[in-house]
């Protein structure tokens, strides 16, 4: 294995409250949990697999892209 662990949500969130970098959540994201990435800090989402491997990839990639918009839009203040 050439990888280290997962750092999961509270590891991204870490790191994103230190970064002066933009973060990019990257490994195993999917519609499932890539919400919850940029709900943690993460400005956006590496996405394959939940792509590549869907019956309907480009419904696929749409229904993600919602996820990450709506996501980042309710970071922003009000």
């Amino acid at each position: 294995m050439d990888a280290a662990p997962p750092l999961g949500v509270a590891g991204l969130a870490e790191i994103c409250a230190i970064s002066r970098h933009a973060i990019v959540a990257i490994g195993g994201m999917g519609l499932e949990n890539v919400r919850q990435a940029i709900e943690s800090g993460a400005d956006g989402a590496a996405v394959v697999s939940a792509i590549c491997a869907a019956d309907d990839p480009e419904r696929s990639a749409r229904e993600l892209r919602q996820a990450i918009d709506e996501a980042l839009e309710s970071r922003k203040p009000k």
